[in-house]
């Protein structure tokens, strides 16, 4: 548990606000103990390191709905995302294989730090393109989901999402999870 006893002096933070506490700690530990940091608006400032200025993805746009969905034979996947502040996002996810409800998850997901290094790529196999995604993980006592939102080329009209682990002991789960393709956005 991270507590504001916690989290680390060496990071400077215009708006507390706009980070969650998991995130501070877990940058820190991400770029190490030396390194001083100042975070402000949607930036990271590196303040001791040649380092550029790293925004924060500007998607998914603050206090706006978006649903991604996506179906693959039997199975529907349905995705519905909204940020809170520029580390976390509150997510709702339902996996259903035909009419039946496999799996249903909900709670706030925050990105991995390691998005300073740049998004991780994920193909499209039926659009034949690909997507720059950055993680997202939420973790509870029962699972571990982690979400990967992109960063749109055109806008908003090609934005796409992955669901890329689930960790739960459910394994309809896990199979329906392999076969998933892109979700693609819809926006509320």
């Amino acid at each position: 548990m991270v507590t504001s006893d916690s989290i680390p002096k060496k990071i400077l933070i215009k708006d507390e606000s706009q980070y969650s506490k998991v995130f501070i700690k877990s940058l820190q530990d991400f770029v190490g103990s030396d390194a001083r940091i100042q975070l402000s608006d949607s930036v990271i400032n590196f303040l001791e390191h040649s380092k550029p200025s790293i925004k924060f993805p500007q998607y998914p746009k603050k206090n706006k709905h978006y649903t991604f969905s996506a179906t693959n034979n039997l199975a529907i996947y349905e995705l519905t995302v909204q940020r809170i502040n520029y580390s976390d996002i509150e997510f709702h996810l339902v996996l259903k294989k035909g009419l039946e409800k496999i799996f249903e998850s909900q709670g706030v997901a925050t990105i991995s730090p390691g998005f300073i290094n740049g998004a991780e790529i994920f193909e499209d196999g039926k659009a034949n393109g690909s997507y720059a995604m950055y993680g997202y993980e939420s973790a509870s006592e029962n699972c571990t989901t982690i979400l990967y939102i992109s960063t749109p080329y055109l806008g908003e009209v090609d934005l796409g999402a992955r669901v890329k682990e689930i960790t739960c002991a459910d394994t309809k789960v896990h199979e329906i999870i392999e076969s998933m393709p892109i979700l693609r956005a819809k926006i509320k």
